[in-house]
Order: C-alpha cells, then structure tokens, then sequence
C-alpha cells in the first residue's frame, strides 16, 4: 500500500511548516498550485471577504455566490475589485522564489490549481484551456520541471475536464472522495481524502469511511 499526501493552493506556510516537517519524516507530498496568488501574493477570495462592500450588490452579502457564478463575470468582479482596492493584503501565497526554494526538495512535487483558483464546471472551454495551460506552463517556467498533475480547485469537475487536461498535457488528476485509490481508477479522477483541523480520531473515520455509520451510532444511542 501506498500514501499519496497533496495539499492545495500555494500558502506560504507550506515553506514554514509543511517543507521541514516533510524532510524531517522523509515523507513526499505534492503541492498544488494557484499561480495568480503566487504573483499577486493573495488569493482572489481573500480580497472578496475582505472588501466585500465594494463588490456588486447581488455578492455584497453573499461571497459565496462567487464559486456558483460563471467565470468570465467572476473574473470581472475581481478584476474591478481589484481595481477599486488600495489596501494590499498581506501575502499569504508563496512568492516565485519560494517556489523555486520547495521544487528543489526531493520530497516535493509541484503540481497545477488552475492560474487564478477557477471552479472548472464555470469555465468556458476557452477559460478552461488557458486556466490548465496557463499554470502549466509558469509553473514550468519558475522552477524547470515538468507539471503533469492536477487538483480541480474545490474538487468540483464534470466529465468534460479529461479531455482537456489531456491536451495541456497533464497525465494524472485528484478529485475527492471517501474511498481509497484503485489501480483501476481513472487517472483524471484519483480519490483523495481531505483531512482539515478536525479532532484527528474524526479525521480518521472520514477517512476510512465510516464517519457517517459513527454519527448514527451515537446519535441512536442518545
């Protein structure tokens, strides 16, 4: 048996915390990145929840919307809130050279997010190709090794993804899901658990799948 461990997004703690902590163990892991936070220094949502009164009215109490809307309106909203913003927000992505700094580890691989953290459901086919191409080919560029995996950012796909990943040229894709990865798996559609910063006995049961049955074990015992 073996243990694919990803994270997502490009946060610059990864650098701090998750890189020692990998050598230490002498553990591998990939990283997906978002490679429009790497070059702004935060993520697009970041400034939505911040600046949220600057958004149009239909988002301004409802940031949310913004993952359910399609993304040529999405990438307009925040490319005139960005516009209307002259606070910068602390970084909170990793910069080009810190990049750079974890390709160079043996226990890291570098893989894609997408450019600017899209949802692909919402993408044009146009959109999509340049969101899969587009950090392909920076993350390529930064650090001089060959992407070839992806995460579709908040794990939502639909079945036209694979043939476009094909053609950027990406060979395998995470999704998530409670169930572990088989060799008959659809390469663009490899299960992986997401463990966050719940109690690590819950994470344990998300994981194996039995969350759910533990729930109603207790809750029929009460």
């Amino acid at each position: 048996a073996a243990v694919w461990l990803t994270i997502d997004d490009g946060w610059q703690k990864n650098l701090q915390n998750v890189l020692p902590a990998l050598e230490q163990q002498k553990v591998h892991a990939t990283i997906f990145i978002s490679t429009q936070a790497v070059e702004s220094g935060a993520f697009w949502w970041t400034y939505a929840e911040k600046f949220g009164g600057l958004l149009p009215e239909k988002f301004k109490n409802n940031v949310n919307l913004l993952w359910e809307t399609p993304e040529t309106e999405r990438k307009q909203v925040i490319s005139e809130l960005f516009g209307k913003v002259k606070d910068k927000i602390k970084r909170e992505a990793l910069t080009i050279d810190e990049l750079k700094l974890l390709s160079k580890s043996e226990y890291i691989t570098l893989g894609s997010h997408t450019v600017n953290h899209v949802i692909t459901p919402n993408c044009t086919d146009d959109e999509l190709m340049s969101e899969l191409k587009g950090s392909k080919q920076k993350l390529e560029e930064w650090t001089g090794k060959k992407v070839n995996t992806f995460a579709y950012p908040n794990a939502d796909h639909t079945e036209r993804e694979e043939e476009f990943l094909k053609a950027a040229g990406y060979e395998i894709a995470a999704i998530v899901s409670n169930r572990f990865a088989g060799k008959n798996d659809n390469p663009y559609r490899i299960p992986r658990m997401v463990m966050g910063e719940a109690y690590f006995p819950e994470e344990l049961c998300h994981m194996f799948g039995v969350w759910q049955k533990v729930i109603k074990k207790i809750k029929g015992s009460s």
